[in-house]
C-alpha cells in the first residue's frame, strides 16, 4: 500500500500541478506540504478530506498514522462565552 505522500504525489503528477498548486488545493502552506512529503508531518484532517476529493484513495488516507486527528472543540460550535460581563 502506498504512503499518503506517495499517493498525493501521484495525484499531483497526474494533474500536472506544481507542489505549490497542490499545497493550495489541500489548504496547506508550501512549507507544511514539503514537510508532509518528507515524512516530517502528518496530514491534517481537513487536508485529508480535500485529498480524498482530489482522488487520493480512502484506504491510504485511513491509515491510522497518516492523519492528524481533528481536535475536539469542548465548547461546541460556538466560541467560549464570557461568564462575567465586560465593564
Amino acid at each position: 500500500m502506498p504512503s499518503v505522500s506517495e499517493a498525493i504525489e501521484f495525484r499531483q503528477r497526474e494533474y500536472g500541478w506544481t507542489a505549490e498548486k497542490m499545497a493550495k488545493a489541500l489548504g496547506l502552506t508550501s512549507g507544511h506540504y514539503s514537510e508532509l512529503m518528507h515524512g516530517k508531518r502528518r496530514l491534517p484532517y481537513r487536508a485529508a478530506c480535500r485529498a480524498f476529493a482530489l482522488g487520493v484513495p480512502a484506504h491510504v488516507l485511513l491509515d491510522e498514522k497518516a492523519i492528524r486527528p481533528k481536535r475536539a472543540n469542548v465548547y461546541g460550535d460556538r466560541k467560549r462565552q464570557r461568564t462575567v460581563p465586560r465593564r
